[in-house]
């Protein structure tokens, strides 16, 4: 059962390890818990950062690169290298 409070893009499948690089890549919009289910190598950005995916991973990437006080293009950028 799905839940309903769940926007449609965080309930997307995650893709598979050999097609990586044919999912789109995070924008601002993404929230945490989608960027780290279509892109799990992410989760040490995350991590690292001090986003939490727990309480705060229904927040965009944009509200979460706020509240830690770094600039979103740095974190998508940071996003995009782990995912390279």
């Amino acid at each position: 059962m799905t839940d309903s409070r769940l926007a449609a893009s965080d309930r997307l499948t995650p893709s598979t390890p050999s097609t990586p690089r044919t999912q789109p890549m995070p924008d601002g919009g993404w929230t945490v818990n989608r960027t780290m289910l279509e892109r799990p190598e992410t989760v040490r950005v995350f991590n690292a950062l001090g986003i939490d995916a727990c309480c705060g991973g229904m927040q965009t990437l944009a509200t979460a690169a706020a509240d830690v006080g770094v600039p979103l293009a740095d974190l998508l950028a940071t996003l995009a290298g782990a995912a390279a």
